[in-house]
């Protein structure tokens, strides 16, 4: 465990998930202060998408739309 959340700054990006990827989320993300997203593309997922599991803030602008799920 992490004592300090994570901030994780995308810009300009391209992910490419493998076959055995295709069908779960593009990111997965716990314990975490912010994610932006600018500009990036998401290939080979089904849905992408981004499952948020913290309060964080998220922004995507630009690039593949990324479904944020908060479960």
């Amino acid at each position: 465990h992490f004592a300090e959340p994570l901030t994780l700054t995308m810009r300009g990006c391209t992910v490419v998930a493998r076959a055995e990827a295709a069908q779960q989320a593009a990111i997965d993300a716990r314990h975490f202060r912010a994610i932006v997203l600018e500009d990036t593309t998401w290939k080979g997922f089904a849905r992408p998408r981004l499952v948020a599991h913290t309060p964080g803030a998220v922004s995507v602008k630009g690039g593949t739309p990324l479904e944020t799920v908060r479960p």
